[in-house]
C-alpha cells in the first residue's frame, strides 16, 4: 500500500513524499521465515535419516540438538507424507527414507 505524506516545511513550502507502507511485507517476511525455518527442520530431519539410515529417536535428536517435541513433529510430517518409515521394534529399531522404486521392485519381486 502507498500512502503519500505531506511535510510542511516552516517557510510554508510544502514537500511531497511517498512511502511504503509495508505491514504486509513485515507479515510476509516474519510468515516466510517461520515457514521456511519448519521446512528447512524437516529437510535437515529428512537428509539426517537419509545419510544416516536405521539411527533410532534419541540418536537423531541427539546428533541435531532437537528438542523432543520438535523431532516428534518433524518425524510425524515425513511418516505422513510417506518419506520416512521406522523398521524394526522400538527398542532397536531406526529410521529409513522410503525409496518408492526400491518398494515397487519388491513388491515385485514378490
Amino acid at each position: 500500500m502507498l500512502t503519500n505524506l505531506q511535510i510542511l516545511i516552516e517557510s510554508g513550502e510544502s514537500e511531497h513524499l511517498e512511502f511504503k507502507s509495508s505491514f504486509g511485507g513485515v507479515t510476509g517476511g516474519v510468515t516466510g521465515g517461520v515457514t521456511g525455518g519448519v521446512t528447512g527442520g524437516v529437510t535437515g530431519l529428512f537428509d539426517f535419516i537419509k545419510n544416516n539410515p536405521g539411527k533410532n529417536s534419541k540418536e537423531i535428536k541427539k546428533a541435531l540438538n532437537l528438542s523432543q517435541r520438535t523431532l516428534e513433529r518433524g518425524l510425524k510430517q515425513l511418516k505422513d507424507h510417506n518419506k520416512v518409515m521406522f523398521k524394526g521394534i522400538p527398542k532397536t529399531g531406526g529410521y529409513y527414507i522410503i525409496d518408492k522404486e526400491i518398494i515397487a521392485w519388491m513388491n515385485k519381486n514378490d
